[in-house]
């Protein structure tokens, strides 16, 4: 959802600028570090800028339409990282690029892309769900804030920093993560280094059990339904 604070729209300013990368050859690109303070690199952020730079050496009428990425090293967020873009193929149709992040001389990331051109061809979309309007609607962010002295200080300070996009929840994973957040209240522990988030994302998974929560978020705890 478009965000509507000038703070949160500067927010914005350093996503498009994370992810517009220096050029440093035809097929060799920079991109900069964030500035968020975490300990690793986040994800999201070298598949965005292996993307960018994927995109860079293809036409412009060529749109992603598949990509599959390999997280091999954590990424230091302390120096940039440079990706090395290969040709793999510029088809009538269809064009294909292998990027590698490299970070202290060694791959920490691989992303294999197709693009394709606009053609005419079968369209296939599934019907929107009932679904309130984004509008009335609190953000995570206001859920959260509204729990904060429930989190433990990292999560405290992730959601208290103004963020680039909304995200609005609709009333089940809003129940979630109050029921996760209750729960965590009488189950303080400090056996997990994520805090109170393994209740809440077991309380997201009793009230939305077809989500499917990335073993990445949840490395050494089981997850606990309230």
């Amino acid at each position: 959802m478009p965000p509507t604070n000038p703070h949160t729209r500067s927010a914005l300013d350093k996503l498009v600028a994370l992810l517009t990368l220096e050029r440093i050859d035809d097929n060799l690109f920079r991109g900069a570090k964030s500035t968020e303070g975490w300990q690793r690199v986040y994800g999201g952020q070298v598949l965005g800028q292996a993307l960018a730079a994927a995109a860079a050496t293809v036409p412009q009428d060529r749109m992603i339409h598949s990509l599959h990425g390999y997280f091999i090293l954590a990424g230091d967020p302390e120096h940039e990282i440079v990706y090395d873009v290969e040709r793999i193929r510029d088809g009538g149709s269809f064009t294909t690029r292998r990027v590698k992040a490299i970070q202290h001389g060694r791959a920490i990331f691989t992303m294999n892309a197709s693009f394709h051109k606009a053609e005419e061809g079968l369209e296939h979309q599934s019907a929107m769900p009932d679904v309130p309007s984004p509008d009335t609607l609190p953000s995570a962010k206001d859920l959260m804030l509204r729990n904060l002295t429930s989190l433990p200080p990292n999560m405290r300070a992730y959601w208290q920093r103004e963020h680039p996009l909304e995200v609005r929840l609709v009333s089940s994973i809003r129940a979630a993560i109050r029921a996760g957040i209750s729960a965590s209240r009488s189950k303080r522990s400090g056996s997990s280094r994520m805090g109170h988030y393994p209740t809440i994302c077991g309380s997201i998974r009793r009230f939305w059990p077809t989500l499917r929560i990335s073993p990445f978020w949840t490395p050494r705890w089981s997850l606990t339904a309230s």
